[in-house]
């Protein structure tokens, strides 16, 4: 069952011709039949089961200190001092 929408007019200033409206594998009928999403001309069936793409936006190297400023390679449980490009803070692990 396609999600209900409040407003009629959610959608007035899209351009439903060229745009498409993606919907989970089997549900297509439901949505080309249910009041506000049979205006869509562009229904596309698509496997919503899990992640696609994923992006990192920081891939600087971390590095841990102790409280007396020794880096530590592999921190266990306590407090250390993180520092990840130019940002510096207290963490507790």
């Amino acid at each position: 069952m396609p999600p209900t929408c409040v407003d009629e007019t959610v959608f007035k200033d899209v351009n439903k011709d060229k745009c498409a409206l993606f919907v989970p594998i089997g549900a297509i009928e439901d949505y080309k039949y249910t009041y506000v999403w049979w205006d869509f001309n562009n229904i596309v069936e698509k496997d919503m089961s899990g992640v696609e793409e994923m992006f990192v936006d920081d891939v600087t190297l971390i590095e841990y200190y102790d409280l007396n400023g020794v880096k530590v390679s592999n921190p266990q449980n306590g407090v250390y001092i993180k520092k990840q490009g130019s940002k510096t803070t207290k963490v507790v692990l």
